[in-house]
C-alpha cells in the first residue's frame, strides 16, 4: 500500500505596506489577559457543572449549554497555548494546554503535533 503524496508547500505571498506592524501588534502575548480568559472558561465549566445537577430540566439545560460554551472556548484557549500566545512562558502554555484538554479528554501533545503539521504543510506560522 503506498502512502499518500503530501500536498506542497503553499508560497506566502507579500504582505501589503503596514501589516507588519499590525501582525506583530496582534502577537503580541499579554499574560494578564490570557489569565482572565482562563479564568472566564475555569468558571464557566465550574457553573455549567454545578448547574446540571439540580433536578429542574431548564436549569439542567442551561448547565449543558454553559458547558458547551466552555469547552469551545478551551479548544479556543488550548490552540493559543500550543502556538505558545497565550502566556509568555512557554512551560506555563504547556501546563494550560495539558490540563485544559483533560475535561476534554484531548491529548495536548498529540493535538499540538498535528495542528503543527497542518500549519507546516500549509506555509503558515
Amino acid at each position: 500500500m503506498s502512502a499518500l503524496p503530501l500536498p506542497s508547500r503553499r508560497p506566502r505571498e507579500a504582505a501589503p505596506p503596514g501589516a507588519q506592524a499590525l501582525e506583530s501588534h496582534w502577537l503580541e502575548v499579554s499574560s494578564m489577559a490570557f489569565a482572565w480568559r482562563v479564568g472566564l472558561w475555569a468558571g464557566m465549566v465550574v457553573a455549567g457543572a454545578w448547574l446540571t445537577m439540580p433536578g429542574d430540566p431548564w436549569v439542567r439545560l442551561l448547565g449543558l449549554v454553559l458547558l458547551g460554551a466552555g469547552m469551545a472556548h478551551g479548544v479556543e484557549l488550548s490552540h493559543q497555548a500550543l502556538h505558545h500566545t497565550g502566556f509568555q512562558s512557554r512551560r506555563l502554555n504547556e501546563v494550560l494546554g495539558v490540563a485544559m484538554g483533560l475535561p476534554m479528554l484531548v491529548s495536548f501533545y498529540e493535538y499540538r503535533i498535528n495542528h503543527l503539521k497542518h500549519h507546516a504543510l500549509l506555509g503558515t506560522p
